[in-house]
């Protein structure tokens, strides 16, 4: 699957930040991480993506908003951990290890119109050799 593909799997509402996470106990975390794991692995069967098994992979990820502010990438990314547990289960990717992980790509969309979700599109990289 290359970039661009359209075999994209969306997501409605957003995952807690870094800082939403932080703030709330470990039982609610875990809660919160385990309805996105849920909800992404879901996604990808529903996008014809389970036991694909894409190895090494890049994730292109898009935010919709509908109100304008500055946002901080660490945090955005911290909330992605309960989604990309989903896709392992999924079999989407083996694992989220540097391995088979390689990268996370934001993007975020404002449009007062749209409902808040998110978008996540797995590229299949190339192998690199390293001598």
């Amino acid at each position: 699957m290359a970039r661009g593909s359209g075999v994209t799997i969306h997501l409605p509402g957003h995952p807690p930040n870094a800082n939403q996470l932080h703030r709330m106990d470990h039982i609610s975390r875990w809660r919160s991480r385990q309805e996105w794991k849920k909800a992404a692995w879901a996604g990808a069967l529903e996008a014809g993506l389970g036991n694909a098994r894409i190895s090494p992979a890049r994730l292109h990820v898009t935010y919709t908003f509908t109100t304008r502010r500055e946002r901080d990438f660490d945090n955005l990314v911290a909330g992605l951990k309960g989604a990309i547990d989903g896709l392992v289960a999924a079999g989407v990717i083996p694992g989220d290890s540097l391995e088979h992980l390689r990268g996370i790509d934001l993007v975020e969309v404002i449009d007062k119109q749209a409902k808040p979700g998110i978008a996540i599109e797995v590229e299949a990289l190339a192998e690199r050799k390293v001598a």
